[in-house]
């Protein structure tokens, strides 16, 4: 019998809490009690655990704060309510005839780490002989199912600004160096993980939305950014300083050549600046369609926003008509309109585009090209028996209203994001190949 093929991405397990976006844990158990009555072939492809998501965790990876950082996330997810039953049902696949691989993602690069296996190993309950492997390669992970060749990764690799050079953290390793994680992880460690930690004066969340709104790009930057200016450069991934000039810079340089000109070389690796240029790029298209008189004006007036950021009194609604803020806004949302074919499973992204030439030749049949990372579940057959895969993602997300919707019904929207109202969407995708072929599933329990 040939063991299926089962492929998940971005689980982003993390102990409950309010930094976590993970509330799958009792589905994810079912799931792998159908993997193990298989004797599947489970590859956990990258962002398993998010250790992005623990607290005070450190900017820079070594081989003890590796293990560590793994030995007491596990310790917390176990204490979930259902942290011991996912155990016992990703530990019960090995025991019952079938296989586990681990591939690191960007959010849990340390499972590059040898000294981490044995940690996650005990803690699923397995034997030294059991089939369960962490592929530290760094390189795509390939299989052969029913004729069908399978390439497949977490999808960081061709992101510039969460991408880590395995041969790079490999040496770093070796030499017990710290090695300095991606100015995307910076991102996530120093910005979002601050919005998800403020609460208002009752201790509620104020932006528990944060992880549900993908992808990160300039759309969900400068939502943050029209929702809490001060926050937002208090805790931006460079210094607020510096982060200032830079962007008004790269936004006149978009107005005038289309390019927006970013930090200095070798800045972005550094202080984790690169997402700017989006931003940049999204004020620029904005202030573009002003007028020449116009234009300087709102200059000026989001020149005074980054200077003194403070956002005023709530007025009423979303699309606030008041200086800079309102130019940030308008910016945020044609961003993320930009996206806004996020859910459609037939659509690629660039990303996804990108692992399609790579990995995808034309003219070689049977070919399956799995990927991960944008968070986004894709199903897109091509020519000469060619599929390409996006698992998408178990945790929630939230989809953003159309460009055709009015002021009044976007005023709404961003009303009720603060306000908690939205309600999320949760499509629990897997990738299968069986002797029927590559399809893209929507698990549900018992199916």
């Amino acid at each position: 019998m040939t063991r299926p093929l089962l492929v998940v991405s971005d689980l982003h397990i993390a102990p409950d809490g309010p930094l976590s976006n993970f509330h799958a844990g009792s589905e994810l158990a079912a799931f792998c009690d159908h993997a193990a009555s298989n004797q599947a072939t489970l590859v956990l492809n990258g962002d398993t655990f998010d250790l992005l998501q623990e607290p005070d965790r450190p900017e820079t990876l070594s081989c003890q704060s590796a293990v560590d950082g793994i030995r007491e996330l596990l310790g917390k997810v176990r204490d979930c309510d259902w942290g011991s039953a996912l155990f016992d049902a990703i530990g019960a696949i090995p025991r019952s005839g079938g296989r586990v691989i681990v591939l690191p993602g960007n959010h849990d690069p340390e499972l590059f780490v040898p000294a981490v296996e044995p940690v996650i190993r005990e803690a699923l309950g397995l034997s030294p002989n059991d089939a369960f492997e962490i592929d530290r390669s760094g390189e795509p992970w390939r299989d052969e199912v029913e004729g069908w060749k399978v390439v497949l990764g977490h999808g960081h690799r061709p992101d510039p600004v969460n991408d880590i050079v395995p041969a790079e953290l490999h040496t770093a390793l070796e030499a017990e160096r710290e090695f300095a994680l991606p100015p995307g992880s910076l991102l996530v460690l120093r910005t979002l993980n601050a919005f998800k930690e403020a609460v208002d004066a009752d201790g509620k969340p104020r932006f528990g939305f944060v992880d549900k709104l993908k992808p990160e790009t300039s759309g969900v930057m400068l939502l943050l950014l029209y929702l809490d200016p001060k926050l937002f450069f208090a805790s931006a991934p460079v210094a607020a300083r510096a982060l200032r000039p830079n962007l008004m810079r790269a936004v006149r340089a978009c107005l005038k050549t289309g390019p927006a000109l970013g930090p200095q070389e070798g800045e972005a690796n550094r202080d984790g600046a690169t997402w700017f240029d989006d931003l940049a790029h999204a004020l620029g298209a904005v202030l573009r369609t002003e007028s020449e008189d116009a234009t300087e004006g709102n200059l000026q007036q989001l020149d005074q926003l980054l200077v003194r950021p403070e956002r005023p009194p709530h007025v009423g609604g979303g699309l606030a008509q008041y200086g800079g803020l309102r130019l940030v806004l308008r910016a945020a949302m044609r961003a993320l309109w930009r996206n806004s074919k996020f859910f459609g499973h037939e659509n690629l992204s660039e990303l996804d585009e990108r692992i399609v030439i790579d990995h995808l030749p034309p003219g070689k049949p049977q070919r399956v090209a799995i990927a991960g990372h944008t968070h986004a579940a894709r199903e897109v057959e091509l020519p000469d028996d060619r599929f390409y895969l996006n698992t998408g993602t178990w945790t929630d997300l939230l989809s953003v209203p159309p460009d055709t919707a009015t002021d009044q019904e976007l005023m709404t929207w961003i009303d009720d994001l603060e306000a908690g109202r939205l309600r999320s969407v949760r499509s629990l995708t897997y990738a299968e190949i069986t002797a029927e072929g590559p399809r893209l599933v929507n698990w549900t329990c018992g199916s």
